[in-house]
Order: C-alpha cells, then structure tokens, then sequence
C-alpha cells in the first residue's frame, strides 16, 4: 500500500491460538494500534492485488477472506470499551 506510518503505539492486545488441527501448532498474534491519517490514506498506492478498500466493522464481518484472527483483533479494538466495561469488577466502578 506504500503506506508510511508515522507512530505505531504500545501494542493492543494479542491472542495465542492451537493451529494444530491445521498441522501448524501453537501461533501468537500481536495487535498494533497505528493511528493513520486522512492525509495518510489518501496517499495509499496500490502495488499488487486487483483492488484496495476501507471497512466498516460490518463490512469486515461480512468478509469471508479475513482470517479469524485478524477478524478476532479488529472486532475486540472496536468494541473494547464494551469489553472492559464488562470485565470491570464491581470494586472497580
């Protein structure tokens, strides 16, 4: 995509899975938060595929060529709020 990232923040959260039943074994993903600009996008340059595109969450959950995982990652960014709001211990209001 040609995209220059100009902060990549802390890591947001990760997710260590059994890919065995694939013979693959155990795998971890690490999620980034990376802020991008409009300025950003707009600059995008497509260098190979047939096409490039953003995605609402709904989109993205329609999408039958996201991998779990990654699905898994974006799903728990956007609502993560509602997750911790329901993991919060009562202690803790």
């Amino acid at each position: 995509l040609d995209l220059t990232i100009e902060r990549v923040g802390a890591p947001f959260t990760q997710l260590v899975f059994d890919l065995g039943f694939a013979g693959r074994g155990m795998d971890r993903k690490i999620f980034y938060e990376v802020p991008i600009t409009e300025l950003a996008v707009s600059r995008m340059r497509l260098g190979e595929g047939e096409r490039m595109a953003l995605f609402t969450l709904e989109e993205l959950l329609r999408e039958p060529r996201v991998t779990p995982w990654d699905l898994y990652g974006v799903v728990l960014h956007a609502r993560r709020k509602i997750v911790a709001s329901a993991l919060r211990r009562p202690d803790q209001e």
